[in-house]
């Protein structure tokens, strides 16, 4: 019993150490993937701590949030990009770069809109070292690679480049595209400013579905996988667009050349964004949102106004350097049909 227990609980080659996985891809000791996770969910938690005024809770939060940084940056920051893991115990590491290594960090600055856990340069370099190592043309973004290592695919089957012994295998997790990984990291990359190669991403992510004849049936394990319906974001990442529920806010920060017109979708509501140099427009589509904040980039206007369904409404409008904050005096219920519009003179 006693070696059966340390087989489910131990990781590959007995290590007595932390072990995850992503699926086949073994991850022993300090993970990226894992430890990203829980920054980003400690850095959330933390904000709701603050907001419901609970400081002794957020001080715990805080303290904690803090070693668990700067022990991530410690041990697993190389300069460039967040290697896959290292183990303490055994002292091995392994130097991969994972495509979806700030799965946290994506939650946290793109759904959420909250501040970074991890700063924004480390940010930006790892999501450059992904796209540099493992965007392979007419293949797609590969979800991890060892820098100037040989690839399976390409060789045949290989050991893993940690001293594991663990198999590298043709087909195996590491060396395939996951188009549920590959749109939320080219969406990610939108965000950042790495708009082309986001945009390169998800237009191979495309070609290459369209030419299998399998626009509608994503595989990952067996077909019809759920986890490409993320790219129901990509209008809003173009867009710059993120609706928050708390406080009834909606914020556009274009991340392409304006004027652009398009869908945009919120909790429960989808509406079509016409975005110009001096005129904004959002109308409901398809279920209900309640707004009493908007906040836009790159709109121009020395005075502003806004309209609900043709009449003038209320509102405290600030403008300070290309931004445009707008909060109405009362919330409106933007619903199908409806049209909130903003105008600048």
């Amino acid at each position: 019993m006693r070696d059966v227990m340390r087989l489910l609980f131990s990781g590959p080659m007995y290590f007595h150490t932390t072990v995850n996985t992503f699926d086949t891809m073994s991850l022993l000791g300090i993970a990226t993937f894992t430890s990203d996770l829980w920054i980003a969910a400690l850095k959330a938690t933390l904000s709701i701590a603050n907001e419901a005024g609970d400081e002794a809770y957020a001080n715990k939060l805080s303290e904690v949030f803090n070693i668990a940084l700067s022990n991530f940056i410690k041990y697993l920051w190389n300069g460039e990009y967040f290697d896959l893991w290292f183990d303490p115990v055994s002292g091995l590491r392994d130097n991969a770069v994972m495509t979806a290594g700030l799965t946290g960090e994506w939650y946290l600055r793109v759904l959420l809109g909250l501040d970074y856990a991890v700063d924004k340069d480390k940010v930006v370099s790892m999501l450059r070292a992904i796209y540099r190592n493992n965007f392979k043309k007419g293949e797609g973004l590969i979800n991890a690679s060892y820098p100037g290592k040989p690839r399976p695919s390409l060789v045949g089957d290989l050991k893993y480049f940690n001293s594991t012994g663990i198999p590298y295998s043709v087909g195996g997790q590491m060396d395939t595209p996951w188009t549920g990984i590959e749109i939320p990291v080219a969406i990610h990359m939108i965000w950042e400013g790495l708009v082309n190669e986001g945009l390169e991403i998800l237009r191979s992510v495309h070609d290459r579905y369209i030419d299998y004849g399998l626009y509608w049936n994503h595989v990952e394990c067996d077909g019809h996988y759920f986890r490409p319906l993320v790219s129901l974001d990509i209008p809003n990442a173009l867009a710059g667009f993120r609706y928050i529920g708390r406080d009834k806010s909606i914020t556009v920060n274009p991340r392409i050349k304006t004027p652009i017109r398009g869908p945009v979708l919120a909790p429960g509501s989808v509406m079509t964004l016409d975005y110009g140099e001096h005129e904004v427009k959002l109308t409901g589509r398809i279920g209900e949102v309640e707004v009493s904040k908007i906040t836009l980039s790159g709109f121009m206007g020395k005075s502003i106004r806004v309209f609900y369904n043709g009449v003038e409404v209320k509102a405290v409008v600030n403008i300070e350097d290309g931004h445009v904050s707008v909060i109405l005096d009362n919330p409106v219920k933007l619903s199908r049909g409806g049209t909130l519009t903003i105008i600048g003179y």
